[in-house]
This record gives structure tokens, C-alpha cells and sequence, in this order.
């Protein structure tokens, strides 16, 4: 693992233009439920794009979309040039150290794809690496320090099913007061999971709770409540 200086988090100031996209220069904070990626294809090149999916504090939901991080993982200074013979041709210098205190180069690679063809090519030549089992956008909260609530501000536009999409916003970790409703399923199947058998709910929404368990039976046999 690499041990990382403090990430700082840049603060716009607040403006309006005339292409819809808003911000009251207030920042908003909520809580990220889900965060992942997608692949963006462009004319020349492909490149991924951080998805984190939440809901805000004062109600509605958000999208965060940015598409400034870079897939990488570190390798120590003293193996650059080995490292780049066998692919890891995108070194960049950091602050960073290991745990012994050696200097670590960062490795960027195109996508989150990339990164383990490369990670193995070094681990087969006796070539250490570090944080790169991390998934990416894992990565991109790790990088922020943050856990789940978060402060957003920055330019954003309503969607079609979200109260709020942003583009490249900042972010930064922050205190959130929400209480999320749950809902699991659990499902069964036959053992070639091709004939679903039953499904299974539990849900907590405000005071209220559900917890049911439905039986799917083509013969129409009373079931026990």
C-alpha cells in the first residue's frame, strides 16, 4: 500500500450561464449509495467517466459524473525503468511513499481494464505494485476522503429521472443527516437456475417495515402465512 498526503478540494465560485446548467454557489451535500464507472468513447480514444449515484439531504437524488480521474496503481521509484519495458509506460512522479518509506511512481493506465494485464506482467517478472487491486471508483473516493457523505458544488442541470447531474464538480467529505430506505431481495432457483422459486423482501421505510416472502408455484397450492 501507498501512504498519500492529504487531498485538498478546489471551490469554484458560483455562476449562471444561458445553457441551462445552474448553480446558486450553496453546495449541496448528500450521500453516495452507489459508485461506479462507464467506458466514454471518443473519436481517437476511450476513457472512463466516475458514476456515484445518491441522494441529497434536503430530498431528491444526484449524479456525479467526472472525467478527470485516471486508472493507476504505484510501483516503487527504483523499478521504473524494468517496470517500463513490460508496459507501464505512463509513470508520473509523486509525493506518495510505501510503508518501508520508499518513493513510488503512480502507473496510469487508459481504463480500469488495463490495469491488470499490466499489474501481472509486473508480478511475473518479481515486480511489487501497490493499491492496484483498488476498483476505480473506489479510488476516486479514497482519493477525496470520503466515506459517503459528501459536499457537491459546481455546475449541475436536472435529468429526466434525477434531481441533479453534475459534471466535474467538487467534492469533498461531509457530515450528512439522511434516513435511507432499504429494500433487499433475496431470490431462489432451481439448481441450474433456470426456474425461479421464491423471492424474499425486507424493507424499512420511515416507521414502516416489510418483510415477505413470495412462492412461485405454477399449481396454485395454499401456501404457509
Amino acid at each position: 500500500m501507498a501512504t498519500h498526503p492529504p487531498a485538498g478540494a478546489g471551490t469554484p465560485s458560483a455562476k449562471t450561464d444561458a445553457s441551462g446548467e445552474r448553480t446558486d454557489g450553496a453546495a449541496a451535500r448528500g450521500f453516495i449509495l452507489q459508485a461506479t464507472y462507464r467506458i466514454q468513447r471518443g473519436e481517437d480514444e476511450r476513457g472512463p467517466v466516475v458514476h456515484l449515484y445518491g441522494v441529497l439531504e434536503g430530498g431528491g437524488t444526484f449524479l456525479v459524473r467526472d472525467h478527470r480521474q485516471r486508472p493507476a496503481f504505484y510501483i516503487r521509484r527504483d523499478d521504473a525503468e524494468a517496470a517500463w519495458r513490460l508496459g507501464a509506460t505512463r509513470q508520473f512522479e509523486t509525493s506518495c511513499t510505501n510503508f518501508n518509506g520508499s518513493r513510488v511512481l503512480r502507473v496510469e493506465v487508459p481504463t480500469p481494464q488495463d490495469a491488470p494485464p499490466v499489474r501481472d506482467r509486473l508480478h511475473a517478472e518479481g515486480l511489487r505494485t501497490f493499491e492496484a487491486d483498488v476498483r476505480f471508483a473506489t479510488r476516486y473516493l479514497i482519493d477525496r476522503d470520503v466515506r459517503g457523505g459528501c459536499e457537491i458544488r459546481g455546475r449541475w442541470v436536472p435529468g429526466d429521472t434525477l434531481s441533479r447531474i453534475y459534471d466535474d464538480p467538487s467534492l469533498r467529505p461531509a457530515e450528512v443527516a439522511i434516513a435511507p430506505s432499504v429494500l433487499s431481495f433475496d431470490i431462489e432457483t432451481d439448481a441450474n437456475a433456470k426456474r425461479l422459486l421464491a423471492v424474499a423482501l425486507y424493507g424499512r421505510f420511515g416507521d414502516a417495515t416489510v418483510d415477505e416472502v413470495y412462492i412461485v408455484d405454477g399449481t396454485g397450492r395454499p401456501m404457509p402465512e
